[in-house]
């Protein structure tokens, strides 16, 4: 039987944060001013521990993306997708994922990032997506995740209740912060920031 690879996506797959930068560039005026008196402090405070991602995640939902569009924000997540994301993406895990894809392998992207952005990505990647969407209602985007922030637990939550992991003779997982801690325990083989951990 082909085997299971789940990767994470921002600082695994790419170089760097790719839905910060996706945030701030979907806003303007008065409202990115906002946006960056807030949320810059809180990158401080992220950077030395004093909040979780999650934090970070759910300031930005409610301060950047709260009532916008959501046909406006798939527009503009793929425009991201085709002219951001190739310039950030690592090639060896690209490289990694095509290995994963030859061998017959179930490739699964794995992220608490959007699928504004991602979804189109991986549809060109030929990968499935398991990520964050954002709650709207009447076309428009609320302050949170729907069902649930597809991070730490919340990601191995998705992978279960989407895949019978009984049916892969092999697990293979990939990340590069805390909150993938729990995915990649589920696996038979994991990598970490690039190096072994299981």
């Amino acid at each position: 039987m082909p085997a299971l690879a789940l990767f994470d996506f921002d600082g695994t797959v790419t170089a760097q944060d790719t839905f910060g930068r996706f945030v701030f560039l979907s806003i303007s005026g008065l409202r990115k001013q906002v946006f960056t008196r807030i949320i810059t402090p809180m990158l401080w405070l992220r950077r030395r521990d004093y909040i979780t991602s999650a934090a970070l995640r759910r300031a930005a939902l409610q301060v950047a993306l709260i009532g916008q569009s959501s046909q406006r924000l798939r527009a503009l997540g793929a425009h991201y997708a085709a002219t951001h994301l190739p310039t950030v993406v690592r090639p060896d895990m690209l490289e990694r994922i095509r290995w994963h894809q030859v061998r017959g392998d179930t490739v699964v992207i794995v992220s608490a990032s959007v699928d504004d952005f991602l979804a189109p990505w991986c549809r060109q990647q030929g990968v499935t997506l398991l990520c964050n969407q954002i709650a709207m209602r009447a076309g428009r985007l609320l302050p949170w995740f729907t069902p649930y922030d597809c991070a730490g637990e919340g990601k191995v939550q998705r992978i279960r209740a989407s895949y019978d992991l009984t049916q892969y003779d092999r697990i293979y997982a990939y990340g590069d912060t805390a909150e993938d801690l729990p995915m990649l325990l589920l696996a038979d083989e994991a990598y970490y920031q690039g190096k072994r951990f299981l």
